[in-house]
């Protein structure tokens, strides 16, 4: 025999009254959880605020940059200590001097840096007149030990003072032992005037 449910309305009605209470604790629970991360970016902003007010306070009392945040990366520089020797324009003596070069891979390119150094002269004094002619590189090559420069035609710089004797010897031997000195397979150094070797280019500017 089946017995009826005499308390129908009870049961339904105290379904709902825990649904309702389940809802409740979902509510309370979200709030608590929506409060607890506002705690947490409220402490977060704080403590942010007091780093920044100390690392104020260290830039303002030691002198640096605030914007200085991140140390200054170091210049890699790749110019290497390199021996110059320069005709002195008493056209006997010839000058020593120790500059950084960028020393590149391709040999022709480093003999004509040389010869620019050395016809420009030192670079703390005035030592310019001991090579009184202007004259270019044609061109460079090598053979075995041998670095042969081929000029263009020389022409005697406007401002020439009284020219040395001696001074042209002098420049070809300052050339040799700045080009040799610096590259080590280059034993000597042959200076040619649109292809002639032995020229006196001091006398062709002349002409």
């Amino acid at each position: 025999m089946k017995i009826k449910n005499p308390f129908p309305p009870l049961r339904a009605g105290a379904i709902a009254a825990i649904e309702r209470l389940k809802g409740i604790a979902d509510r309370v629970n979200r709030r608590l959880e929506s409060g607890k991360t506002e705690r947490n970016r409220a402490l977060l902003l704080f403590v942010s605020l007091v780093l920044l007010m100390d690392y104020l306070m260290f830039s303002y009392h030691t002198g640096k940059n605030v914007f200085d945040i991140f140390p200054s990366i170091p210049v890699i520089s790749d110019k290497e200590k390199r021996t110059v020797y320069l005709p002195d324009p008493d056209g006997k003596t010839l000058l020593t001097e120790t500059r950084k070069l960028s020393v590149p891979e391709d040999r022709e390119m480093f003999v004509r840096m040389l010869y620019r150094a050395v016809v420009k002269g030192s670079i703390y004094d005035n030592t310019s007149m001991a090579v009184p002619i202007q004259t270019y590189i044609r061109h460079v090559w090598f053979d075995e030990g041998t670095c042969c420069i081929d000029l263009m035609l020389p022409v005697f710089k406007d401002n020439s003072a009284r020219i040395a004797e001696g001074s042209e010897r002098n420049f070809l031997a300052a050339l040799e032992k700045t080009i040799t000195g610096n590259i080590p397979s280059v034993k000597s150094v042959i200076v040619l005037e649109n292809g002639i070797p032995g020229r006196q280019l001091w006398e062709i500017a002349a002409h």
